[in-house]
């Protein structure tokens, strides 16, 4: 049982790699711990990362799914009420318009069939518990309902936060140095929405050290979601999360009216203190990629586009390093981690703008001049790779934050962007 490529994990990212590898002519084998559909958060997609589903042949399956089609997304101030509407085809880079609001479980079912269908080998139900390297690749030990032992030139964690490889073998981290945040959500019907573009739209309201996502699913269904900080939510241990969840609603402007008649279909989940960052993404014939590597806060639903963009470069990689005889050495390996880093590097920026009371007044009051919220609007639609011009505009945003800090200006309507 050998494999060029075992891939932990069978989320979007492992199944964006496998699919890929796959299609490559390599042979694949894709191990996920869980049985599907399962459920998970992570709903809303980015219109940039279309192209990843677009490169392993999956777009169509995605498109034939039934999701909620998503042109842009509404943030408010959850004091004053006070909204900004963001259309992603007005970005600096246009793109594609639209993407979706995807339910997770149907969303990576239909990845991992693809990547069935492409020839990956699935194995459900098993997880990695041991991994050992010799001088030929990977000997992997697995447990569960495909127990037993397999060997492979290549590893591809893609475990999500538990972070299977970087568990096994110590892997270090960077210091986040973000205050500790709990999230608390569900599933609900009830929740109204609009009957044109904007019905499919992500609304984000914020609050003093966090916010709240409402994120239109179909058959009638709207994810809400509360991000707050640990120490206001009493602590690791919540006893009673629904009424968390409700006091945190009735504190915010519009929120109350949204939810009215909305009835829980699921059970209030909770998740805690989740943002974290390797060190490096890779090592000796190891990719990590997706949330396996690194897990930034979900502010700008940038989870599943960063994970298909590392599934994509780790395949992308593997295929150039097979195709001229080199080793995945470390400076292959800096390569990989600089890449990934850099994107991620942009969406810290955006997020730590949001969380800053001065840098969301500026956020909030979106400009046309010198490109520079154009430019925001297409990081925010998943473009995290920008050029040097690109870049120096989202600097100036970020130095106008900087400056407010100082000279604070307040925005008063709506406005579309």
């Amino acid at each position: 049982m050998h494999y060029h490529a075992i891939v932990i994990g069978a989320g979007p990212a492992g199944s964006c790699a496998g699919a890929g590898l796959a299609r490559a002519g390599e042979k694949v084998l894709v191990v996920e711990k869980e049985k599907f559909p399962r459920f998970r958060i992570g709903e809303s997609l980015l219109p940039a990362g279309n192209q990843y589903l677009q490169k392993i042949g999956a777009w169509e399956k995605v498109c034939a799914a039934g999701f909620v089609e998503k042109y842009g997304a509404e943030f408010y101030d959850g004091k004053t009420g006070h909204g900004i509407h963001i259309i992603f085809a007005n970005g600096l880079f246009g793109g594609p318009p639209m993407t979706f609001q995807v339910e997770r479980a149907i969303f990576d079912q239909v990845l991992l069939d693809h990547a069935s269908s492409c020839g990956c080998e699935v194995r459900m139900e098993t997880s990695v518990t041991a991994a050992r390297r010799d001088k030929d690749g990977w000997q992997v030990d697995l447990t569960g309902s495909a127990a037993g032992q397999v060997t492979a030139d290549y590893i591809l964690d893609a475990s999500g936060r538990d972070a299977v490889m970087g568990r096994i073998l110590s892997m270090p981290r960077d210091e986040m140095n973000y205050p500790k945040r709990i999230a608390i959500y569900s599933h609900f019907a009830g929740v109204p929405r609009r009957t044109d573009r904007r019905g499919g739209n992500i609304h984000i309201f914020s609050l003093p050290g966090g916010w709240f996502w409402v994120i239109p699913l179909a058959h009638g269904k709207t994810s809400v979601g509360l991000v707050m900080l640990l120490g206001e939510a009493g602590g690791g241990q919540l006893r009673n999360p629904e009424e968390v969840f409700w006091r945190r609603v009735r504190e915010t402007k519009l929120l109350p009216e949204l939810l009215e008649k909305a009835t829980p279909v699921d059970k209030y989940r909770v998740t805690a203190d989740y943002c974290f960052c390797h060190s490096r993404f890779a090592d000796e014939r190891l990719f990590m990629i997706g949330d396996a590597a690194s897990f930034i806060d979900p502010t700008f639903s940038t989870g599943v586009s960063l994970a298909c963009a590392s599934a994509n470069r780790a395949v992308e990689t593997l295929l150039r390093l097979k195709r001229t005889g080199r080793t995945f050495n470390r400076r292959e390996q800096a390569r990989f981690t600089h890449y990934m880093k850099n994107r991620i590097r942009t969406v810290r920026q955006l997020v730590e703008s949001f969380y800053d009371p001065a840098s969301f007044e500026i956020f909030m009051q979106p400009t046309n001049r010198w490109k520079v919220f154009p430019t925001v609007n297409a990081v925010m639609a998943g473009h995290h790779t920008l050029p040097w011009t690109a870049r120096l505009r989202f600097q100036i945003f970020l130095l106008a934050c900087s400056i407010n800090r100082f000279m604070r200006h307040r925005p008063s309507k709506e406005v579309a962007s």
